[in-house]
């Protein structure tokens, strides 16, 4: 309590083997958030947890319980099959969790364009943001460079990116715009809506009428509160004589 004569709660949090705490922040509620690292393969894991079975040496945990430490809001393993281990972590004002710590080796688990999705060397440093409500639409596009080449003057050539829906609400398109001549957007024009765990292949198509190189910055704008727009480059090159 406040004046520390009396405990408010005061749990275990652990399996069979060995499990530290090294990290723990409370949100404007009350909730605590821990993390730390853990070899146990039985630490307590929630139903739906990103990662609920241990991955091998010694992982990270990350587990959020409830307002008077009797209850497991969340509470998940994240790591690969070498040593992990978390050292801090922070919560913002909608619930959203961050950790900070180190790994080694390249199995860890990363995400679609993360900054740094490989391993610089045998050490590295990681983070990570976790959250237990729902994502919402959440747009990934693939390739981010569109090159469609050299391309004969007065010819086409058609090539495409695919933008995928990683979240768990619909994703809406609302438009995709700078895209001018001589490159055109085929189908399917916005607006169009993305499902979740489903993608959309967007067709374009090049045709130079002048020689030389041609570069565009095109903007797609969604529902994705966290990336409303996504900018993806379209290049490419006419070549010969028009006839």
């Amino acid at each position: 309590n406040t004046t520390g004569s009396a405990l408010v709660y005061s749990t275990y949090l652990g399996g069979s083997g060995s499990d530290s705490g090294r990290g723990i922040a409370v949100d404007g509620t009350g909730n605590a958030y821990v993390t730390g690292g853990t070899n146990s393969t039985d630490f307590p894991t929630t139903p739906g947890a990103f990662q609920p079975t241990f991955g091998g040496f010694y992982d990270v945990f990350v587990t959020k319980l409830n307002t008077t430490g009797s209850a497991l809001v969340y509470s998940t393993y994240l790591g690969g099959s070498r040593f992990e281990t978390g050292l801090a972590i922070a919560v913002d004002g909608t619930g959203n969790a961050y950790v900070t710590g180190f790994n080694e080796f390249a199995d860890f688990p990363t995400t679609p364009e993360a900054f740094q999705p490989t391993p610089g060397g045998v050490i590295n440093v990681f983070i990570a943001k976790i959250t237990d409500g729902p994502v919402g639409p959440n747009i990934e596009v693939k390739p981010l460079i569109v090159n469609f080449g050299s391309v004969k003057l007065g010819k086409s050539k058609i090539k495409s990116f695919h933008i995928r829906n990683v979240g768990d609400a619909e994703l809406e398109i609302t438009g995709i715009s700078g895209v001018i001549p001589p490159f055109m957007l085929e189908e399917p024009q916005p607006p169009f809506t993305v499902a979740p765990g489903e993608e959309e292949e967007v067709m374009l198509h090049f045709m130079p009428t002048t020689r030389g190189k041609a570069r565009q910055t095109i903007v797609i704008e969604s529902n994705d509160p966290d990336q409303p727009e996504v900018e993806l480059t379209l290049q490419g090159k006419g070549k010969g004589k028009r006839r």
